[in-house]
Protein backbone atom coordinates (compact mmCIF):
# COMPACT_ATOMS: atom_id res chain seq x y z
CA UNK A 1 0.00 0.00 0.00
CA UNK A 2 2.76 2.36 0.44
CA UNK A 3 3.77 2.04 -2.83
CA UNK A 4 0.53 3.09 -4.36
CA UNK A 5 0.45 5.92 -1.75
CA UNK A 6 4.04 7.07 -2.95
CA UNK A 7 2.87 6.84 -6.61
CA UNK A 8 -0.17 8.44 -6.52
CA UNK A 9 1.53 11.47 -4.63
CA UNK A 10 4.50 11.83 -7.67
CA UNK A 11 1.36 11.50 -10.00
CA UNK A 12 -0.56 14.16 -8.24
CA UNK A 13 1.39 17.24 -9.86
CA UNK A 14 1.18 15.36 -13.43
CA UNK A 15 -1.86 17.48 -15.38
CA UNK A 16 -1.08 16.41 -18.84
CA UNK A 17 -2.70 13.16 -20.32
CA UNK A 18 -0.13 12.75 -23.14
CA UNK A 19 2.43 11.53 -20.43
CA UNK A 20 2.44 7.91 -19.32
CA UNK A 21 2.22 9.40 -15.54
CA UNK A 22 -0.77 11.69 -16.71
CA UNK A 23 -2.91 8.48 -18.35
CA UNK A 24 -2.16 6.71 -15.49
CA UNK A 25 -3.24 8.88 -12.75
CA UNK A 26 -6.52 8.94 -15.07
CA UNK A 27 -6.62 5.71 -15.04
CA UNK A 28 -6.57 5.64 -11.06
CA UNK A 29 -9.39 8.54 -10.28
CA UNK A 30 -11.47 6.34 -12.73
CA UNK A 31 -11.35 3.16 -11.31
CA UNK A 32 -11.16 4.72 -8.12
CA UNK A 33 -14.68 6.68 -9.26
CA UNK A 34 -15.94 2.63 -10.04
CA UNK A 35 -14.82 1.58 -6.66
CA UNK A 36 -16.76 4.43 -5.00
CA UNK A 37 -19.83 4.05 -7.07
CA UNK A 38 -19.60 -0.14 -6.19
CA UNK A 39 -19.46 1.48 -2.70
CA UNK A 40 -22.09 2.62 -2.58
CA UNK A 41 -24.47 0.76 -4.31
CA UNK A 42 -23.73 -2.20 -1.91
CA UNK A 43 -24.76 0.40 0.70
CA UNK A 44 -27.90 1.06 -0.95
CA UNK A 45 -28.79 -2.27 -1.22
CA UNK A 46 -28.49 -2.68 -5.11
CA UNK A 47 -26.73 -5.24 -6.47
CA UNK A 48 -23.35 -4.64 -8.09
CA UNK A 49 -23.06 -7.57 -10.05
CA UNK A 50 -26.29 -6.86 -11.46
CA UNK A 51 -27.87 -5.26 -14.52
CA UNK A 52 -25.88 -1.90 -14.15
CA UNK A 53 -25.63 -0.38 -17.54
CA UNK A 54 -22.31 0.72 -18.65
CA UNK A 55 -21.18 2.19 -22.60
CA UNK A 56 -17.65 3.40 -23.15
CA UNK A 57 -16.77 5.04 -26.36
CA UNK A 58 -14.18 7.12 -27.97
CA UNK A 59 -12.77 8.81 -31.00
CA UNK A 60 -11.07 6.60 -33.60
CA UNK A 61 -9.64 6.07 -37.27
CA UNK A 62 -9.44 9.69 -38.12
CA UNK A 63 -10.01 12.36 -35.82
CA UNK A 64 -13.21 15.24 -36.24
CA UNK A 65 -11.62 17.92 -37.40
CA UNK A 66 -12.87 21.38 -37.02
CA UNK A 67 -15.14 21.55 -34.05
CA UNK A 68 -16.51 24.92 -32.99
CA UNK A 69 -19.75 26.80 -31.19
CA UNK A 70 -22.90 24.28 -31.24
CA UNK A 71 -20.70 21.27 -33.04
CA UNK A 72 -21.75 17.67 -31.38
CA UNK A 73 -18.70 15.98 -30.17
CA UNK A 74 -19.09 12.52 -32.14
CA UNK A 75 -17.26 9.75 -30.37
CA UNK A 76 -16.76 7.11 -33.11
CA UNK A 77 -15.99 3.77 -31.80
CA UNK A 78 -17.77 1.76 -29.19
CA UNK A 79 -15.39 0.37 -27.02
CA UNK A 80 -17.40 -1.68 -24.56
CA UNK A 81 -21.42 -1.70 -23.64
CA UNK A 82 -22.92 -4.01 -20.77
CA UNK A 83 -26.86 -4.53 -20.32
CA UNK A 84 -29.62 -2.96 -22.82
CA UNK A 85 -30.57 0.03 -21.25
CA UNK A 86 -28.27 2.19 -22.79
CA UNK A 87 -27.60 2.30 -26.74
CA UNK A 88 -25.55 4.68 -28.63
CA UNK A 89 -25.13 6.04 -32.18
CA UNK A 90 -21.61 6.35 -33.08
CA UNK A 91 -22.87 8.74 -36.26
CA UNK A 92 -24.53 11.06 -34.41
CA UNK A 93 -22.63 10.91 -30.89
CA UNK A 94 -25.95 10.32 -29.08
CA UNK A 95 -26.78 8.48 -26.27
CA UNK A 96 -30.38 6.74 -25.92
CA UNK A 97 -31.06 6.42 -22.04
CA UNK A 98 -33.90 4.23 -20.32
CA UNK A 99 -36.35 5.67 -18.14
CA UNK A 100 -36.47 5.41 -14.35
CA UNK A 101 -32.70 5.18 -14.04
CA UNK A 102 -29.71 7.42 -12.92
CA UNK A 103 -26.62 7.63 -15.18
CA UNK A 104 -23.30 9.51 -14.60
CA UNK A 105 -22.20 10.70 -18.05
CA UNK A 106 -18.60 11.97 -17.91
CA UNK A 107 -15.71 12.40 -20.97
CA UNK A 108 -12.49 13.49 -21.24
CA UNK A 109 -9.45 13.78 -23.33
CA UNK A 110 -7.31 16.46 -25.07
CA UNK A 111 -7.84 18.43 -28.02
CA UNK A 112 -5.92 19.38 -30.92
CA UNK A 113 -4.89 21.51 -33.54
CA UNK A 114 -6.79 25.12 -32.06
CA UNK A 115 -7.35 27.37 -34.49
CA UNK A 116 -6.40 30.34 -32.12
CA UNK A 117 -3.40 29.08 -29.95
CA UNK A 118 -3.23 32.33 -27.95
CA UNK A 119 -7.07 32.73 -27.66
CA UNK A 120 -9.06 29.66 -28.30
CA UNK A 121 -11.14 27.42 -26.46
CA UNK A 122 -14.15 24.92 -26.01
CA UNK A 123 -16.28 24.73 -23.91
CA UNK A 124 -18.18 20.98 -23.97
CA UNK A 125 -21.03 19.66 -22.28
CA UNK A 126 -23.85 17.08 -21.75
CA UNK A 127 -26.92 18.33 -23.42
CA UNK A 128 -30.24 17.37 -24.42
CA UNK A 129 -29.99 15.92 -27.81
CA UNK A 130 -33.17 16.99 -28.52
CA UNK A 131 -33.14 20.14 -27.68
CA UNK A 132 -29.42 21.04 -27.18
CA UNK A 133 -30.37 22.59 -23.92
CA UNK A 134 -27.52 21.62 -21.25
CA UNK A 135 -28.57 19.21 -18.59
CA UNK A 136 -29.08 20.91 -15.37
CA UNK A 137 -26.40 18.69 -13.28
CA UNK A 138 -24.11 18.83 -16.54
CA UNK A 139 -20.44 20.20 -15.15
CA UNK A 140 -18.87 21.48 -18.32
CA UNK A 141 -15.24 21.16 -19.59
CA UNK A 142 -13.27 24.03 -20.86
CA UNK A 143 -10.58 23.00 -22.99
CA UNK A 144 -7.41 26.01 -23.75
CA UNK A 145 -4.29 25.28 -25.77
CA UNK A 146 -1.52 24.29 -24.06
CA UNK A 147 0.32 27.08 -23.80
CA UNK A 148 0.04 30.75 -26.46
CA UNK A 149 1.91 29.33 -29.03
CA UNK A 150 0.76 25.02 -28.89
CA UNK A 151 -2.51 24.16 -30.62
CA UNK A 152 -2.85 20.86 -28.58
CA UNK A 153 -4.97 21.22 -25.22
CA UNK A 154 -4.06 19.51 -22.04
CA UNK A 155 -7.14 17.00 -21.38
CA UNK A 156 -10.60 18.50 -19.41
CA UNK A 157 -13.63 16.92 -18.22
CA UNK A 158 -17.39 17.46 -18.80
CA UNK A 159 -19.49 15.10 -16.67
CA UNK A 160 -22.79 15.42 -15.26
CA UNK A 161 -25.94 12.74 -13.35
CA UNK A 162 -28.89 12.46 -15.13
CA UNK A 163 -32.23 10.99 -14.54
CA UNK A 164 -35.86 10.56 -16.23
CA UNK A 165 -39.25 9.31 -16.23
CA UNK A 166 -39.05 8.79 -20.22
CA UNK A 167 -36.36 7.53 -21.95
CA UNK A 168 -34.39 10.07 -22.69
CA UNK A 169 -31.04 11.08 -25.72
CA UNK A 170 -27.70 13.29 -24.48
CA UNK A 171 -24.84 13.94 -26.71
CA UNK A 172 -21.79 16.02 -26.14
CA UNK A 173 -21.96 19.68 -27.10
CA UNK A 174 -20.03 22.52 -27.95
CA UNK A 175 -21.86 24.96 -25.65
CA UNK A 176 -18.73 28.02 -25.94
CA UNK A 177 -15.80 28.36 -28.40
CA UNK A 178 -13.47 31.00 -29.57
CA UNK A 179 -11.92 29.14 -33.21
CA UNK A 180 -12.09 25.54 -33.61
CA UNK A 181 -10.44 22.23 -32.89
CA UNK A 182 -10.20 18.81 -33.71
CA UNK A 183 -11.37 15.94 -31.33
CA UNK A 184 -8.33 13.48 -31.65
CA UNK A 185 -8.19 9.73 -31.98
CA UNK A 186 -7.66 7.57 -29.36
CA UNK A 187 -7.55 10.25 -26.41
CA UNK A 188 -11.22 11.78 -25.96
CA UNK A 189 -13.64 9.39 -24.84
CA UNK A 190 -16.76 9.10 -22.63
CA UNK A 191 -18.23 6.41 -20.34
CA UNK A 192 -21.97 6.59 -19.05
CA UNK A 193 -23.10 4.10 -16.76
CA UNK A 194 -25.75 3.64 -14.58
CA UNK A 195 -25.78 4.15 -10.57
CA UNK A 196 -29.22 2.86 -10.00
Amino acid sequence: MGTLLDLLQAAAGESSLRSRLGRWRQEVSVALDSVASFITIVQGGGNPLGDLDIVGTKRAGAPQIGIGLNSDVVLNNLIFTRGTGITYDFNTGIYTLAAGKIYELDASGPLDNFSSAAGGFMDIAWVDAVTNVELFSSISGIYKPSTNTGASSESARSRALFTSDVTSQVKLRVIGASGTADVPTEWFGAIVKQLR
